[in-house]
């Protein structure tokens, strides 16, 4: 999800003879590396699949096929001389999933990289016309291949389920799916999205290549991206073409998708299923096409750009080794850690009563609106690095890819939006400097996770807050934009934010320009649990240190939300509500609410922390805003902040 983009900056039709040629010769068009696919027949179709019969026998002749998907960089410089503009949204099509994404390559061309991640986002119309410029800048006849040849190169003389044979487990080694690890396929973690049985150690589109080519020599064929085929969409085989031609109509209103994606599991990632896709669907966010060429026609690839390749491919390669080592590493230091007993935080009732939810200033947030919310538990503090050991120690969950967002250079990473996905994870000592920092690079379903053994092992009712029962906590009674004020300068009494000190680090660390800020809290990143007052409620770090997971699912606004309390779920969910500042960029409102993918992992700023489920008998009634402070988990943050304290004395006077 990284690397480099090409820049192709052509003289448009308006340059005069004379400009063009005082103008330096712009870099030669990227074109794929292509691998011939002998001529041969073969079994087309599948009997478990009523799309993909009837089972025929198709003869094709020799031709070509891309032996990777077109990449960022190849279809960039095609935005890039064209000025071709993509409409609509970006959109994960999926049976159970509806959700919407930025568009990727983004809709502004970066000319100072040159990324081998697939190109994604490219809906048929995008893909028809990115081989017709091609066509027209090297005097090639490129096509999408028709869908037999596809199926044809895809299966590879064989008549398994799958591009290596018919072993799920093996799956992973040719391909990057929606996969569930083995060490998270536990009948005690009840995850949202089972996937293939088997770790690929990829979560979104990477390098094109990165996996284990099939036996004619072609890589991704299935996962990482779904791709385009030439034909016209019909329900089924009947009438198909038997000769290897694409099936074509005037009047097509639908196009296919072969190959499955990183979003795909079950039968989407066989090598027959096929999908239909509706011409008016919008971009979809996993994918991507490859190319094909006559047998008789030669291709002119770049070698550096080949390089380049190969360079990406042995990153993925050295990336994965790194992920496997962190898994073998976690699960032996975790018999050594002895963490000791269970560590319970202190327990805040927040009583009943209502209030009005949201924000006017920002779109998410509207409407603003009244929700009642019944009593509950929260914890005073967020789950620490200590908490989560105990749980990993305790199970054998490990977290099975060694990546992780993370902040970068201001102008740097992904977009150039200052973040990327890098390795570390959570027990990397910069996003894990004790025991008692927040636990960060944990997805929505980690938390869950690591909730469901708590409940388990203590015969106690806990989960993530709602994003109700979230607001109404750290709001606390007020109705100030800050939950503890309107003043700005007075929100680093109560929180590790976005602050003086922070800006100093970010300019120091990753090349930030120097902007005012409101006050000085005294950390540069996240801070132990509790270094800062609590609310009227009695819980610490409703502002600042990591945001926090909740319940619900992402949704773009407040309508039509639930007004009782309860999480707003939609039947299909991949994106996950977060609330909360972090110590790092971003807006500081108690109304603000931000979000990411279940299965992401970050350390941006991103933990959580619980509510406990009680029954009307058990609510407080007294002294409810008090955290017991003499339990263990109390007495060795004590401990640990008088350390800290003394520590950051020692650094002042140093």
């Amino acid at each position: 999800m990284r690397i480099m983009y090409l820049s192709l900056l052509a003289c448009s039709v308006a340059c005069s003879s004379t400009q063009a040629a005082t103008q330096s010769t712009p870099p030669a068009v990227i074109e794929p590396i292509m691998v011939t696919i002998p001529a041969g027949e073969f079994m087309m179709g599948d009997d478990q699949n009523p799309h993909a019969q009837p089972i025929h026998k198709v003869k094709l002749e020799a031709f070509q096929l891309s032996k990777y998907e077109v990449t960022t960089a190849e279809f960039e410089q095609f935005l890039l001389a064209t000025g071709y503009k993509r409409e609509g949204k970006c959109s994960l099509i999926h049976p159970t999933v509806k959700l919407d994404l930025p568009f990727w390559p983004p809709q502004k061309p970066d000319p100072d990289n040159l990324n081998t991640r697939a190109a994604m986002c490219i809906n048929w119309a995008d893909a028809t016309a990115y081989v017709n410029w091609l066509n027209s800048q090297t005097d090639k006849h490129y096509t999408l291949p028709s869908e037999a040849q596809w199926e044809y190169a895809a299966t590879a003389g064989s008549n398994t389920r799958y591009v290596h044979g018919n072993e799920e487990s093996k799956l992973c080694d040719y391909a990057n799916v929606y996969d569930t690890p083995g060490h998270l396929q536990s009948r005690d973690m009840d995850l949202s999205q089972p996937g293939v049985a088997c770790n690929d150690f990829a979560s979104f589109g990477i390098a094109v290549g990165s996996f284990l080519p099939n036996p004619f020599g072609l890589h991704d064929m299935t996962g990482n991206a779904s791709e385009w085929v030439a034909d016209c969409a019909a329900d089924n085989y009947v009438g198909a073409p038997i000769e290897g031609s694409a099936r074509t109509s005037k009047s097509c209103t639908r196009h296919i998708l072969r190959g499955g994606s990183w979003a795909d599991a079950e039968n989407r990632v066989e090598t027959r299923y096929r999908q239909l896709v509706d011409d008016r669907t919008p971009q979809a966010v996993q994918a991507g096409f490859r190319l094909a060429l006559g047998a008789g026609e030669k291709s002119g690839h770049n070698k550096n750009f080949a390089l380049n390749i190969q360079q990406q491919q042995e990153k993925a390669k050295a990336d994965k080794a790194n992920s496997q080592a962190l898994i073998e590493r976690t699960l032996a230091a975790r018999k050594t850690w002895n963490t000791g007993e269970l560590l319970l935080p202190p327990m805040v009732t927040i009583p009943a009563g209502d209030f009005l939810m949201g924000s006017d200033d920002n779109e998410r947030t509207k409407p603003v609106h009244r929700v009642t919310v019944k009593a509950f538990n929260m914890s005073a503090y967020e789950v620490t690095v200590k908490q989560f050991k105990q749980f990993v120690e305790h199970t054998g969950y490990v977290i099975g890819s060694d990546r992780c967002w993370q902040w970068v250079d201001e102008n740097g990473g992904i977009g150039k939006r200052g973040i990327d996905i890098l390795q570390g994870n959570w027990l990397t000592p910069a996003y894990a400097p004790s025991d008692f920092h927040p636990v960060m690079c944990v997805s929505w379903d980690d938390a869950n996770a690591y909730l469901q053994w708590l409940s388990k092992t203590t015969g106690k009712h806990y989960r993530l807050p709602t994003d109700a029962e979230w607001e109404y906590a750290g709001r606390a009674g007020s109705t100030s934009k800050y939950g503890v004020s309107d003043d700005e300068k007075a929100l680093c009494d109560y929180g590790n934010i976005w602050d003086a000190s922070g800006m100093r680090a970010f300019v120091r660390d990753k090349k930030y320009q120097a902007k005012t800020t409101a006050c000085d809290d005294g950390s540069e990143y996240t801070s132990l649990v509790g270094s800062y007052k609590p609310n009227a409620f009695g819980l610490y770090d409703m502002l600042g240190n990591v945001s926090e997971w909740t319940q619900d699912c992402d949704r773009d606004n407040y309508l039509g939300s639930t007004t009782d309390g309860s999480a707003w779920i939609a039947e299909n969910c991949m994106m996950r509500s977060r609330r909360g500042s972090t110590y790092g960029p971003g807006d500081t409102q108690i109304a603000f609410r931000g979000h990411g993918g279940q299965s992401n992992r970050s350390s941006l700023g991103e933990g959580f922390r619980f509510v406990e489920v009680i029954k009307p008998e058990d609510v407080c009634t007294k002294d409810c805003n008090k955290a017991e402070a003499k339990n263990a988990f109390a007495i060795q943050l004590a401990s640990a902040q008088k350390a800290e304290l003394k520590h950051r004395k020692k650094a002042r006077t140093d």
